[in-house]
């Protein structure tokens, strides 16, 4: 298992650390710093997301390994689609968010260190992805392994950890070094360009996203269109997946499950 345990945390924010929204400074900010800072709380807000995704496939895949076939296939359909939504939002900075900060900051390759991180967990996460299939191809999901599942996952997080959590100062620190950016009109595009070209990251919003993580800190925080792309996913989405939702570490509200789901087949609790 991950050393990045936290046993305190909600029982989706562990092991995988979940990553600080970063303060806002208490000077005024210029209009460039204050687009960044907006950028790297979305992001932060974002990589939440996938780390209570992926902390939810980790933590139910030991006690799945004693249910049912239709257990196994629906956390697996969950851990699926938790790789297309990882999938397509690293897809969607490598293809128009990077190259946009690039292109404006004239300075090419300015991301490439982030690009390169992408590289460094990529086969591991192919790896879980190709697992993944294997087992929604086996009618009998015989080939499920609770603790396999685990180790894929192990194989590759240190390097997702780490990448996710070094994104958000580097956002930061953009709007220092290139203060003439009209960086919100970049975000905008990005965006944009994501809702649009991206249904998976809209249905793993609506299954991730509690609106009440910090205390309701973050509940304004996303813009009118991404909360109503995520309601209607979460009515489209729901009822003919609320097999694979019920892992999900968020309610059909969008609030935090304060419990794990209790696999009936097991011979033990939660």
């Amino acid at each position: 298992m991950s050393n990045t345990t936290t046993t305190s945390a909600h029982w989706a924010e562990h092991p995988f650390a979940l990553v600080v929204p970063p303060e806002k400074p208490t000077e005024t900010l210029s209009q460039t710093d204050e687009a960044c800072y907006k950028l790297a709380v979305n992001m932060a807000l974002w990589h939440n997301i996938f780390f209570r995704g992926l902390n939810s496939l980790y933590n139910y895949a030991p006690h799945v390994a004693n249910g049912s076939v239709r257990d196994k296939h629906d956390l697996t359909t969950f851990g699926l689609v938790w790789y297309n939504m990882l999938e397509e939002h690293h897809d969607g900075e490598e293809e128009i968010l990077f190259p946009a900060l690039e292109t404006a900051s004239g300075n090419a390759g300015l991301m490439a260190a982030n690009v390169e991180q992408h590289k460094v967990f990529h086969s591991g996460f192919a790896n879980l992805k190709t697992y993944l299939d294997s087992v929604i191809a086996d009618p009998a999901a015989s080939v499920f392994d609770g603790t396999r599942l685990q180790a894929l996952i192990d194989a590759f997080a240190p390097a997702l950890l780490q990448h996710l959590h070094d994104e958000i100062p580097t956002l930061i620190d953009y709007g220092h070094q290139f203060p003439a950016v009209d960086v919100q009109k970049i975000n905008t595009e990005f965006a944009r360009a994501m809702r649009s070209r991206s249904p998976g990251l809209v249905r793993g919003f609506a299954e991730n996203l509690p609106f009440m993580f910090d205390g309701g800190k973050w509940r304004d925080h996303w813009p009118r269109p991404l909360k109503v792309l995520a309601s209607v996913a979460k009515w489209t989405f729901y009822w003919p997946n609320r097999g694979a939702w019920r892992f999900a570490p968020c309610s059909f509200d969008m609030e935090l499950q304060p419990e794990m789901t209790i696999i009936a087949s097991q011979a033990h609790s939660l």
